[in-house]
């Protein structure tokens, strides 16, 4: 089901796609409704949750009609559900954010200022705060910030004159909408990692702005935890995409098949040893996220 009831276009489309997220959902959908900038639709894609998630966005939908509901029947994961909400959104700008993740009131003020006054720029992202379950900074979460950042230090081969994907959490990002720019779903979990490096093999200019106006929730119970070795496959395999892009002028996404490259990476519990001989940064980034977490 799809709601829109909005007859102006406005300058800004919110989209976050939930699912089973009772426990954050209400403070994440009050952190972009209390945004100082007004002018904005927020679009929930419930994409059949279990729980309450449902309830609580058709509530919250009856007092704000800014907010357009999607109501998937089945489970279509994460960048499926947010490609649905991407063509029907109105704004100018796409802001996008996690169902569990909260806005500083003038993060949406500030992004799209700096889009407006810097028409070179397509994409930018804030800096933002890792937060545990119970909302509180962590020391061992700053730790694995500077463990981010080495491991962007030692690995990178990315072009130096962009940021880091590294260092954009996907809460944090405002682009222009032109319409056709869409997730990848066979990048399981990295989605978004693949949708930067796209841009930056398209010449599109990435910003990070030093404000921190995002807090990035951070918890055991996270896809980019339970999953990480599917995640940062994943991730390896898009800058692989990338780097045919880059010599060839387009990639093999079309011919890759997510399901057999997963089974036979991803499912294997790999020894220490073997994951040495697979890949050294794959080794290195396992070794150090085992110590942390």
């Amino acid at each position: 089901m799809i709601k829109n009831t909005l007859r102006k276009s406005p300058l800004v489309s919110v989209i976050i796609p939930v699912y089973n997220d009772k426990k954050y959902l209400d403070e994440t959908i009050r952190s972009i409704l209390n945004q100082t900038f007004k002018d904005l639709e927020l679009i929930l894609i419930n994409d059949a949750s279990t729980d309450k998630s449902l309830a609580i966005m058709k509530s919250y939908q009856k007092k704000d009609k800014r907010i357009i509901l999607i109501n998937n029947k089945k489970n279509l994961m994460t960048s499926t559900s947010r490609n649905k909400a991407l063509k029907i959104a109105r704004g100018k700008y796409i802001v996008m954010q996690d169902h569990d993740d909260i806005s500083l009131p003038k993060r949406i003020e500030v992004e799209y200022n700096f889009l407006e006054k810097n028409p070179d720029a397509f994409l930018v992202s804030c800096a933002n705060s890792l937060i545990d379950e119970n909302g509180k900074e962590s020391i061992r979460f700053k730790i694995i910030n500077l463990f981010n950042i080495l491991f962007y230090l030692t690995f990178n081969n990315l072009p130096k004159n962009v940021s880091s994907p590294l260092f954009i959490k996907h809460s944090s990002i405002m682009f222009r909408n032109t319409g056709e720019l869409y997730y990848r779903p066979k990048l399981i979990y990295a989605e978004d990692y693949d949708l930067y490096l796209r841009l930056m093999s398209d010449n599109k200019k990435i910003f990070l702005i030093p404000p921190r106006l995002v807090k990035y929730r951070f918890s055991q119970d996270m896809n980019s935890i339970k999953h990480f070795k599917v995640q940062l496959l994943m991730a390896m395999k898009s800058r692989q995409f990338y780097r045919q892009r880059l010599s060839k002028g387009k990639d093999s996404y079309d011919d890759f098949n997510h399901l057999t490259f997963i089974k036979k990476y991803a499912e294997k519990d790999y020894s220490l040893y073997e994951m040495l001989d697979y890949k050294f940064e794959l080794f290195f980034y396992f070794l150090f996220l085992k110590l942390l977490l």
